[in-house]
């Protein structure tokens, strides 16, 4: 069986390319199952196979325990932990089934729960160890690509969670279809070349010269990750 985890930032996209997935899978004649371990999404309930938002909802938190909502998203995902067990007796309901599932993970965007929190390493190790192969996608909305210097920081993220999450990682560029022009299109799709990132970033104006410097050299650190590839991706024009 396989498994992909959908990442990325709040509002990329993460739901909508799983909807689309799910269609994808169905005429690949395999069994999606739609995982949503956002605590936080306002999608209905019956969308979804497995909602943890019937474990916990963030938005119920934020007034109950007085905290913002990042705070309480980060409660409700080691709240989640600590109850693992309601997710495995779901999750093995799937498992004991003899369909062929391909699994489909919708995590929160907060970035901190991919950098420096341990809840979703975690759980992606007790996934493993049920012999699921998995797949990391990061999606990043590709409006933001358009400034360089977003791009740097975008990029740099991605290689923190792929480095993180220790998988198998494909950065998609989402919403691409909304680059209508016949130039920023082709633009997108040169972002797939570390090459052309590397040399639209390096020469670019700044007002500050520090920047200059310090640009080049988060430039050099993500094209040493190779694997890096940013692929331009719309759920409209497959």
């Amino acid at each position: 069986m396989y498994g992909q985890l959908v990442l990325g930032s709040p509002g990329s996209g993460k739901t909508s390319f799983c909807f689309a997935m799910k269609q994808i899978i169905y005429s690949a004649e395999d069994f999606p199952l739609f995982i949503n371990l956002d605590p936080g999404n306002k999608i209905s309930l019956s969308d979804f196979d497995i909602n943890i938002q019937e474990l916990i909802n963030s938005d119920e938190i934020i007034p109950e325990l007085n905290i913002g909502p990042n705070g309480s998203l980060l409660y409700s995902i080691e709240y989640f932990e600590k109850n693992s067990d309601w997710f495995e007796s779901k999750f093995k309901y799937f498992l004991n089934n003899v369909r062929r599932y391909h699994f489909l993970f919708d995590f929160p965007g907060q970035i901190e729960l991919f950098t420096h929190h341990l809840s979703i390493r975690n759980f992606i190790k007790k996934i493993l160890s049920i012999n699921i192969k998995l797949v990391g996608l990061t999606l990043t909305d590709s409006f933001f690509f358009k400034d360089k210097s977003s791009r740097n920081s975008l990029l740099l993220v991605c290689i923190i969670i792929m480095l993180n999450i220790e998988l198998p990682h494909i950065h998609l560029l989402s919403k691409s279809d909304l680059f209508l022009t016949r130039n920023s299109t082709e633009n997108c799709k040169q972002l797939s070349n570390n090459k052309y990132t590397k040399l639209s970033t390096i020469y670019h104006n700044s007002l500050f010269l520090w920047s200059k410097k310090l640009t080049y050299d988060f430039i050099i650190l993500i094209n040493d990750f190779s694997s890096l590839n940013s692929l331009p991706v719309s759920i409209f024009y497959p």
